[in-house]
């Protein structure tokens, strides 16, 4: 998820998300979800993030996940989600 950016800005950094992402094993098992929202700290300074929402499913990949996101040198909270149920 991309918190603390409108949807322009936020559809560009999906976009590079999906850049970094492309032909890696995990490409198909990821979505990115942009969070129409303002983030700053006391001073009002800008402060955009990423999280995380990571499964069982991407732990194998966990590391590599990682190592690309930090190229978008922004803040990264990880969130575990105890059980993804796909859709039948």
């Amino acid at each position: 998820m991309v918190y603390g950016y409108g949807i322009d800005e936020g559809k560009k950094l999906a976009e590079e998300i999906h850049r970094l992402f492309e032909g890696k094993a995990y490409q198909s098992d990821y979505v990115v979800t942009v969070v129409v929202s303002q983030v700053e700290d006391h001073n009002h300074v800008s402060l955009p993030f990423l999280r995380i929402m990571a499964t069982d499913i991407c732990f194998g990949s966990f590391s590599d996940i990682i190592i690309e996101l930090k190229k978008l040198r922004l803040d990264i909270e990880v969130v575990g989600v105890k059980k993804f149920i796909p859709k039948e």
